[in-house]
């Protein structure tokens, strides 16, 4: 079963935290160029992720029911 998106973006915080994320890339990926637009990526996501919770969030708890 997949995770929710909070636990993902949870997940990837605590990836990029401990490091996880640098040695995976630097396993996989030895252009720094292209580990870099992947960091910018991965970056952007996050920002969108965060922006259409709290929209979804702050536009539920406007609507009333009834």
């Amino acid at each position: 079963m997949d995770r929710l998106p909070v636990e993902r973006d949870r997940a990837l915080a605590r990836a990029l935290r401990d490091g996880h994320l640098d040695d995976v890339l630097a396993a996989k990926c030895p252009d720094e160029k292209t580990r870099t637009v992947i960091y910018e990526m991965l970056d952007a996501c996050a920002d969108s992720a965060t922006e259409l919770r709290q929209s979804h969030q702050s536009g539920a708890e406007s609507c009333s029911y009834g």
